[in-house]
């Protein structure tokens, strides 16, 4: 189950209609799965860590997976030509403090 809703995709992407649809839900699966894997946790159900009894994704993650959205729906290609590419490490910083299994 999707925490990520096509219409918040689009609006990330600032794509208008529906033509890409079937790309957004691939990158919005991709996100979501490369969300749960980094933080070693599902995203449905979510697991509150704090005492709060309210167990929603974090707006924080979920901004985190649209960033990621954004970066598979922009770089579609295994590789990039002639420019200099950084990654944008604000996804994986976003994700990190709600990672499960560090230890100390």
């Amino acid at each position: 189950m999707s925490i990520t809703t096509l219409e918040s995709a689009r609006r990330q992407l600032n794509v208008i209609g529906t033509s890409q649809d079937a790309d957004i839900q691939d990158c919005i699966d991709s996100a979501e799965a490369y969300a749960e894997q980094f933080m070693n946790r599902p995203l449905v159900p979510w697991v509150s860590d704090s005492e709060s009894s309210e167990d929603v994704v974090p707006a924080d993650v979920r901004r985190a997976i649209l960033l990621l959205v954004g970066d598979y729906f922009n770089l579609r290609e295994a590789s990039i030509v002639g420019t200099i590419f950084v990654a944008n490490p604000a996804a994986e910083n976003i994700l990190h403090f709600h990672r499960k299994g560090l230890g100390i």
